[in-house]
C-alpha cells in the first residue's frame, strides 16, 4: 500500500481498468474460441478462418495485457518510460483499429473509443511525472 500511496490516482484508476479489461478480453476471447472451433469442426475453410480471426484478437488481446503490465510496472519502479510505451501501444492499437476502405462512421467510432483513452492515459503521464519530482 506504501507504493500507492505516492502514486497519481488517476494512473492507479487507469490501472484497475486496463487489467479489468484484459483479464475480460482474455476469458470473452477463450470462450468464443471454444464456440467458433465447435462451430467450425466440420468444414476446413470456416476452420481456417476462424484460426486466422483467433489469431489476430489473440494479438490485440495480448497487446492490451502488455500495456496493463508496463502500466503496473509503472507504479511499482516509477519509471515513466514505461507508462510512455504502453501511451504509444494504444496509438499503436488506434492505427489499427483505422480501416479508410470502409465507412467514415466506422472509423469515427473507432476514433471515439480509442481517442479518450489515450488522452486519459496522456493525462495520468503528467500527473505522475508531478508525483515523483
Amino acid at each position: 500500500m506504501k507504493k500507492l500511496k505516492n502514486n497519481s490516482k488517476l494512473l492507479i484508476i487507469l490501472t484497475v481498468l486496463e487489467s479489468i479489461l484484459s483479464v475480460y478480453l482474455l476469458i470473452f476471447m477463450s470462450y468464443q474460441d471454444k464456440l467458433s472451433f465447435k462451430e467450425s469442426s466440420n468444414d476446413l475453410t470456416l476452420l481456417i478462418q476462424n484460426m486466422y480471426t483467433s489469431t489476430w484478437w489473440a494479438l490485440i488481446i495480448t497487446m492490451v495485457i502488455f500495456i496493463s503490465i508496463l502500466t503496473i510496472t509503472s507504479i511499482i519502479y516509477k519509471k515513466q518510460y514505461l507508462h510512455f510505451i504502453s501511451i504509444l501501444i494504444w496509438v499503436a492499437l488506434l492505427i489499427l483499429a483505422l480501416d479508410f476502405t470502409k465507412k467514415f462512421m466506422y472509423n469515427l467510432s473507432n476514433l471515439a473509443i480509442f481517442v479518450p483513452i489515450i488522452l486519459i492515459n496522456i493525462k495520468a503521464y503528467y500527473n505522475q511525472k508531478s508525483y515523483i519530482k
